[in-house]
């Protein structure tokens, strides 16, 4: 999740405070619904999270598992960028899963600020306000395939890195639109 260096790291937009995320591990996991009990047991067993269904994330402190589509999902892992840490999870998930290492290819971003679903509302046809803090969904947002989630009282927008600036620039446009109607 290493974002282009013309991308500031933070950026107030009228009411709301738009940041890159903290660069994480980004791992692709996939499994055949044969092997979907084994996957979550070794989930449980490394990382003390359940396997989320469809639609849903489980966290804890430096570990995300968000679900991605049927059978697919994101784990996301804080470690330094330089460590190698697909090599053990495909030599731990071998015969189990597909495991793809996906770190470069994705930005996140965060979105805080009164009521924040007023951005994504701009955006993207989500109805944001029924997201539960456990929740994810795939929208589009600027033509951007993007996975969205709830982040304390924010929201967090992961989007391919190719497309950040783009994804960026209608986040702070949104943001400022959003602001202008509060007043």
């Amino acid at each position: 999740m290493i974002c282009p260096g013309a991308l500031p790291s933070a950026e107030t937009a009228g009411a709301y405070q738009l940041t890159v995320a903290t660069p994480r591990h980004i791992h692709s996991i996939a499994c055949g619904l044969q092997y979907r009990e084994q996957l979550g047991h070794w989930l449980r067993t490394d990382f003390g999270l359940a396997l989320p269904d469809p639609g849903y994330l489980a966290a804890r402190t430096g570990v995300t598992i968000l679900s991605s589509a049927q059978d697919q999902w994101f784990l996301e892992q804080e470690g330094e960028i330089a460590d190698d840490m697909c090599a053990p999870l495909e030599r731990a998930l071998s015969g189990i899963a597909s495991v793809t290492e996906q770190t470069g290819g994705w930005a996140r971003f965060e979105i805080n600020g009164p009521n924040p679903t007023k951005v994504l509302s701009r955006l993207c046809p989500l109805d944001a306000t029924q997201m539960a803090a456990d929740q994810v969904a795939r929208t589009n947002i600027h033509h951007i395939g993007c996975l969205v989630w709830r982040v304390g009282s924010g929201f967090a927008v992961m989007g391919p890195r190719s497309t950040a600036g783009s994804l960026w620039h209608a986040l702070k446009d949104a943001a400022l639109s959003a602001s202008l109607q509060a007043h």
